[in-house]
């Protein structure tokens, strides 16, 4: 009796090929379109919306491109994908406050503002950086070591959890099952150590857009930035689970990662930290969690929808693939 042969797919995760409902957009709005109509204002005006919509989404180069959003939209419904990109926010958050405590306890025979300046460009706001600067430094020597010891211990745990949550995600997107991971110890530091880098690359970031004067500085900024694609496919390529046969794949959701990156950070950097420091007094340590966790949930948001892109994009092309090796046979 011969063995089975392992699943042709990385994290060696089985293949779930069972008939799925994937209507196309085109066949939804078809569907929509033969519904009964009566002589009513919204009747009307629904048949109108769906004549414009039917010629938008089949119009040229906008078919391929709607057909593609339709699809995404529906795998976010089927995943849940706010409830996911929640979890995801939530576990950057708790990541994050360990490794600024270790990092401000390390710093502590600096002065008070460098501490700071170093956690705030980690991207933790100011109000936090300070509020566990102070905390850090009110000690003596067997205090911060106590702190560095428990806090990196800590640290090391949320980055395998945040792991296991991108893993999750990735799974479900790919409509893989969540399988554990093959080595924790291993995989977990070199998650750990392409995302300290990831920050270590963000901070650079904000001292050469402080640096250089605009639009110099915005330019060399925005190009920097391109560590953030370049991190996307690494950890999907290597950590997280998937169905993609090259390391290609991940560019479609890398580019949206970053594109949308950009845009918070921009947006951030004007109105969000602005406004949250305005509120300070007003809403206290409520208000600044608040406005962290909503910049968290909406990139937790992206980067959800740019791995169920990247899923999406990479069946089409097993469809296409299949579909034109099928004419072949029979031709």
């Amino acid at each position: 009796m011969t063995s089975e042969p392992p699943p042709a797919l990385h994290d060696d995760a089985p293949r779930d090929d069972g008939a799925h409902d994937n209507p196309s957009l085109r066949g939804y709005l078809d569907e929509l379109a033969s519904r009964p109509i009566r002589d009513s204002r919204v009747d009307r005006a629904r048949t109108r919306v769906l004549d414009t919509a039917e010629r938008l989404t089949t119009w040229g180069p906008l078919g391929p491109i709607a057909e593609s959003g339709w699809q995404v939209w529906r795998r976010d419904r089927e995943i849940a994908g706010s409830v996911l990109a929640a979890a995801l926010a939530y576990r950057i958050f708790i990541w994050l406050l360990p490794l600024a405590l270790v990092l401000v306890a390390g710093l502590g025979f600096a002065g008070s503002s460098e501490v700071s300046s170093a956690v705030n460009d980690l991207g933790v706001s100011g109000f936090v950086a300070q509020s566990v600067s102070s905390t850090a430094q009110s000690g003596n020597w067997f205090g911060r070591i106590a702190l560095i010891i428990s806090g990196t211990i800590v640290f090391l745990y949320e980055s395998y959890v945040l792991l296991r949550t991108l893993r999750a995600i990735s799974a479900f997107s790919w409509r893989i099952p969540v399988r554990p991971m093959r080595n924790p110890v291993r995989q977990t530091l070199l998650f750990l150590g392409l995302s300290v880098l990831l920050l270590v690359a963000l901070a650079l970031t904000n001292k050469i857009a402080g640096y250089l004067f605009f639009p110099l500085g915005l330019v060399m900024a925005l190009a920097s930035l391109l560590v953030i694609p370049a991190y996307i496919v690494m950890v999907s390529t290597v950590l997280l689970p998937h169905r993609a046969t090259s390391w290609t794949a991940f560019i479609p959701g890398a580019i949206l990662v970053y594109a949308t990156y950009a845009l918070v950070h921009v947006l951030a950097t004007l109105l969000v930290v602005p406004w949250v420091a305005h509120k300070q007094a007003t809403y206290g340590v409520l208000g600044i969690s608040a406005g962290l966790l909503f910049l968290m949930f909406v990139f937790g948001r992206v980067v959800e929808l740019a791995f169920s892109l990247n899923a999406i994009l990479e069946e089409q092309r097993r469809a296409a693939r299949a579909r034109r090796i099928g004419g072949r046979s029979i031709a």
